[in-house]
Protein backbone atom coordinates (compact mmCIF):
# COMPACT_ATOMS: atom_id res chain seq x y z
CA UNK A 1 0.00 0.00 0.00
CA UNK A 2 2.99 2.17 0.70
CA UNK A 3 4.58 1.73 -2.18
CA UNK A 4 1.47 2.36 -4.25
CA UNK A 5 0.60 5.47 -2.27
CA UNK A 6 4.78 6.58 -3.44
CA UNK A 7 4.40 5.40 -6.85
CA UNK A 8 0.95 8.13 -7.33
CA UNK A 9 2.60 10.73 -5.43
CA UNK A 10 6.36 10.26 -7.95
CA UNK A 11 5.19 9.15 -10.84
CA UNK A 12 1.61 9.22 -11.89
CA UNK A 13 1.92 8.64 -15.48
CA UNK A 14 2.43 4.71 -14.47
CA UNK A 15 -1.29 5.34 -12.96
CA UNK A 16 -2.78 7.65 -15.44
CA UNK A 17 -5.78 4.74 -15.74
CA UNK A 18 -7.28 6.47 -12.71
CA UNK A 19 -9.28 9.09 -12.39
CA UNK A 20 -8.16 10.82 -9.26
CA UNK A 21 -4.33 10.89 -10.27
CA UNK A 22 -3.86 14.25 -11.79
CA UNK A 23 -5.28 16.04 -9.10
CA UNK A 24 -2.84 13.55 -6.03
CA UNK A 25 -0.02 14.37 -8.64
CA UNK A 26 -0.40 18.82 -8.25
CA UNK A 27 -0.41 18.69 -4.93
CA UNK A 28 2.67 16.48 -4.39
CA UNK A 29 4.32 18.83 -6.55
CA UNK A 30 3.67 21.43 -4.58
CA UNK A 31 4.98 20.11 -1.48
CA UNK A 32 8.92 21.06 -0.49
CA UNK A 33 11.53 18.53 -0.36
CA UNK A 34 11.50 17.97 3.40
CA UNK A 35 7.89 17.31 3.96
CA UNK A 36 8.12 14.33 1.58
CA UNK A 37 11.20 13.54 3.13
CA UNK A 38 8.84 13.66 6.18
CA UNK A 39 6.15 11.51 4.27
CA UNK A 40 8.52 9.20 2.62
CA UNK A 41 10.45 8.42 5.90
CA UNK A 42 7.99 7.61 9.03
CA UNK A 43 5.28 5.16 7.23
CA UNK A 44 7.72 3.03 6.28
CA UNK A 45 8.37 2.41 10.02
CA UNK A 46 5.52 0.96 10.91
CA UNK A 47 5.40 -1.79 8.22
CA UNK A 48 8.78 -3.51 10.13
CA UNK A 49 6.73 -3.07 13.69
CA UNK A 50 3.49 -4.84 12.31
CA UNK A 51 5.36 -7.67 10.61
CA UNK A 52 8.71 -7.96 11.07
CA UNK A 53 10.09 -10.54 7.99
CA UNK A 54 12.93 -9.59 5.48
CA UNK A 55 10.80 -8.83 2.87
CA UNK A 56 8.85 -6.04 4.46
CA UNK A 57 12.31 -4.47 5.45
CA UNK A 58 13.65 -5.01 1.94
CA UNK A 59 10.29 -2.58 1.07
CA UNK A 60 10.67 -0.40 3.89
CA UNK A 61 14.18 -0.31 3.43
CA UNK A 62 13.16 1.20 -0.62
CA UNK A 63 10.75 3.39 0.21
CA UNK A 64 12.87 5.15 3.13
CA UNK A 65 15.97 5.29 0.70
CA UNK A 66 13.52 7.89 -1.13
CA UNK A 67 12.96 9.91 1.46
CA UNK A 68 17.08 9.90 2.99
CA UNK A 69 16.96 10.89 -0.92
CA UNK A 70 14.57 14.01 -0.46
CA UNK A 71 16.06 14.83 3.31
CA UNK A 72 19.27 15.43 1.67
CA UNK A 73 18.27 17.35 -1.03
CA UNK A 74 16.37 19.74 1.56
CA UNK A 75 19.67 20.15 3.26
CA UNK A 76 21.07 21.22 0.05
CA UNK A 77 24.34 20.79 -1.33
CA UNK A 78 27.83 21.18 0.58
CA UNK A 79 29.99 24.34 -0.01
CA UNK A 80 33.66 23.08 -1.06
CA UNK A 81 36.49 23.17 1.09
CA UNK A 82 37.63 27.09 0.86
CA UNK A 83 34.38 28.47 1.74
CA UNK A 84 33.94 25.93 4.83
CA UNK A 85 37.75 27.32 5.99
CA UNK A 86 36.81 30.86 5.41
CA UNK A 87 33.49 30.50 7.43
CA UNK A 88 35.12 28.71 10.21
CA UNK A 89 38.04 31.09 10.34
CA UNK A 90 35.83 34.13 10.46
CA UNK A 91 35.13 36.43 13.24
CA UNK A 92 31.10 35.62 13.98
CA UNK A 93 29.71 38.91 15.30
CA UNK A 94 26.12 37.26 16.19
CA UNK A 95 27.69 34.81 18.37
CA UNK A 96 29.60 37.45 19.97
CA UNK A 97 26.83 39.13 20.57
CA UNK A 98 24.97 36.67 22.35
CA UNK A 99 27.24 35.80 24.59
CA UNK A 100 27.47 36.58 28.54
CA UNK A 101 30.43 37.38 29.39
CA UNK A 102 32.06 35.93 33.11
CA UNK A 103 33.70 39.45 34.03
CA UNK A 104 32.90 40.44 37.52
CA UNK A 105 32.79 43.60 39.16
CA UNK A 106 35.14 43.81 41.81
CA UNK A 107 32.64 45.75 44.26
CA UNK A 108 30.04 43.00 44.36
CA UNK A 109 32.56 40.49 45.28
CA UNK A 110 33.00 42.58 48.42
Amino acid sequence: LLGFIEIVLEAPCCCQFLDFIQPVSRFSESRSYWEKALVYTLPPILAPVMCFSTTTMCGAAMLMASGVIYGMIALGRKADRDTMLARARSQDVEMKATLVTNETNSSSLQ
